[in-house]
């Protein structure tokens, strides 16, 4: 009778699963699968029931793709894991008669988001003679397999040791109310310019390809802005910065030739309070510094190739699939992961930190790059989204209506229609879960 019982149970429990695998393929065909835009793109699927531990439903969720920005949420699950509650600004070794400093990548330096600059407050109490060195930096500007030629897109700064202002120059123009022309260029120590007034009706600006040399177009829009990264050159455009900040003169030296490497850490902003654009704007930037100053301090080199092997032995090396990890915030299509690599890391994430951190850095419905989706169930998905052409993806954490956790991941590769139409059928696939299960 016991046995039957138990047969009976397994039994229940096996249509049940299948029940639920039927139902969210049926919805799966229908707005994603066998959508016109979707139909001959590469589709993969995972919708994992947390608070059951079962999959609900596979859709070549082993298959590899190019997942645009839902690369930042393996870049921040190894930020959440390796920094400290507060990023490290800068480290120093001081003697008798000078300073030494160690970048460690901190994207926050002078980035116009920070009012508070402990480390800026540091430098200006310097009396002595200050010495910086790039001998740690092991990374290149670009990462691999980036575009070059984003290279002037605001979303593509350079990466650096040590980045002041974001490692890009805000262009601001504005027509007074007296119809006067007001321009303003920050940092002001670029000063590098060619006006054109000829180049069409809409202000533009357009560096040089390899030099902090800029022409801008006046165009005839009232007021406009536009971000441009400059040219690092390494520590090089860092140095000839803090020199114009500080007023004080500043050497590059060898690691090697430091006295001590017994540094001291000067602490800038909380990590979270990066981590936040990070994820919300989809901050390639802070993504691409956050890889770096991880692999800093697993590695003592900035350089992100190798803190990448490193993060692939400790916490990655558990990720079902094979993936390919190229950089930290997903403009490389040289990155190949699968949905059920994301369900993995989602799910270490949200044991490692919980769900309350979580719900402070993921965006969530209708606010950051999920605005004006997922309005009616804003408090009950946190997710990251991803673009690139042809490329559209989202994984995340949703609480359904019946109170079930869910993670899902969804990646769409080589679809050829308009993105903000693969996101409304993503919408329509997520709100059915959520009403059904």
């Amino acid at each position: 009778m016991k046995q039957s019982f138990g047969l009976t149970l397994i039994s229940a429990l096996f249509l049940v699963s299948c029940s639920t695998q039927k139902t969210i393929g049926k919805s799966a065909k229908k707005f994603l699968l066998e959508d016109e835009t979707l139909k001959h793109a590469h589709v993969g699927i995972s919708v994992y029931n947390s608070s059951k531990d079962k999959k609900m439903y596979q859709y070549q969720a082993d298959k590899f793709f190019a997942p645009a920005s839902n690369t930042k949420i393996v870049t921040t699950y190894a930020a959440l894991k390796y920094l400290n509650d507060s990023l490290p600004g800068v480290r120093y070794y001081e003697n008798d008669t000078a300073v030494y400093l160690v970048p460690t990548g901190d994207p926050t330096f002078l980035h116009e988001d920070y009012t508070a600059q402990p480390v800026l407050n540091f430098l200006k109490t310097v009396n002595k003679k200050i010495y910086i060195t790039d001998g740690n930096w092991k990374s290149n500007a670009f990462g691999q397999g980036w575009s070059w030629g984003d290279y002037n897109a605001g979303y593509s700064p350079e990466r650096s040791p040590m980045p002041m202002y974001g490692n890009y120059l805000k262009f601001v123009k504005k027509i007074t109310t007296a119809g006067q022309l007001e321009f303003s260029a920050t940092p002001a120590y670029f000063s590098a310019f060619t006006w054109k007034t000829d180049g069409g009706p809409n202000f533009n600006v357009q560096r040089n390809w390899k030099e902090n040399h800029f022409t801008i177009n006046s165009g005839a829009d009232s007021s406009k802005r536009q971000d441009v990264p400059y040219v690092t050159n390494g520590i090089e455009s860092a140095v000839a910065l803090l020199k114009d900040v500080l007023k004080k003169d500043i050497q590059v030296i060898a690691l090697d030739k430091i006295p001590s490497k017994e540094y001291k850490t000067v602490y800038s902003q909380p990590l979270d309070s990066m981590l936040r654009p990070l994820m919300y704007r989809s901050d390639n930037f802070f993504a691409e510094q956050t890889l770096i100053m991880v692999a800093n301090e697993l590695t003592g080199e900035l350089n992100d190739s190798k803190g990448i092997n490193e993060l692939r032995k400790t916490i990655y090396k558990d990720v079902p699939n094979n993936f390919r990890w190229a950089d930290g915030s997903g403009l490389s299509r040289s990155n190949h992961f699968a949905p059920n690599d994301f369900i993995f890391i989602l799910q270490e994430l949200r044991n490692t930190v919980g769900m309350e951190r979580i719900k402070n850095i993921f965006p969530h419905g209708g606010v950051g790059t999920l605005s004006g989706l997922y309005k009616e169930i804003p408090d009950k998905m946190f997710a990251k989204t991803g673009t690139l052409n042809g490329v559209v993806a989202l994984s995340g954490f949703l609480e359904t209506k019946k109170g079930n956790n869910i993670v899902f991941s969804l990646l769409v590769n080589n679809h050829r229609g308009d993105a903000n139409h693969v996101r409304r059928q993503f919408q329509h696939f997520i709100m059915h879960l959520y009403n059904k299960y």
